[in-house]
């Protein structure tokens, strides 16, 4: 399964003229991520100013290219904890959990959210609150489970 982190390095790698090879699963990740679909903006983004230089100046070579990525790369990409706001909006609350939007559907409705000018919002502190119960309980869950297996085996 692709995570973000690959998403972030095929990236960083990805000379300009090679973005639109992108393997199908990496698609399918940006496609329902909403923290790579923007990631995936950034780059193009960089790779039309890319592209605009080269039309300027003279061609830059695959290794310069390569190296300007990289280091924008360093200066545009902050941790993902410091872009989440304490009130996020379903999206941004898909993104930071790591989940595809439709994912976050299906459970919304268990999910500690308000209402604010008719928009559903989630307050970071109470998700956090409401993952660190869900952790306990399914804990407590698997070890009950574990038990009643091992009790079964003797």
């Amino acid at each position: 399964m692709i995570d973000c982190r690959e998403v972030e390095q095929w990236y960083v790698d990805l000379p300009c003229e090679r973005a639109e090879q992108l393997p199908k699963q990496l698609r399918k990740h940006i496609e329902g991520c909403a923290a790579c679909r923007q990631l995936a903006e950034r780059y193009e983004a960089l790779d039309q100013r890319l592209a605009a230089i080269a039309d300027q100046a003279a061609e830059l070579d695959e290794s310069t290219q390569l190296s300007l990525r990289r280091e924008v790369h360093r200066s545009i990409n902050r941790p993902r904890t410091e872009a989440v706001s304490e009130i996020m909006t379903p999206a941004e609350l898909a993104a930071w959990l790591k989940i595809p939007s439709e994912a976050l559907d299906e459970c919304i409705e268990q999910m500690p959210c308000f209402e604010l000018a008719g928009q559903i919002r989630f307050r970071r502190s109470r998700v956090e609150q409401w993952l660190a119960e869900r952790e306990q309980a399914f804990a407590t869950e698997r070890a009950a489970y574990l038990a009643r297996r091992r009790l079964r085996a003797v």
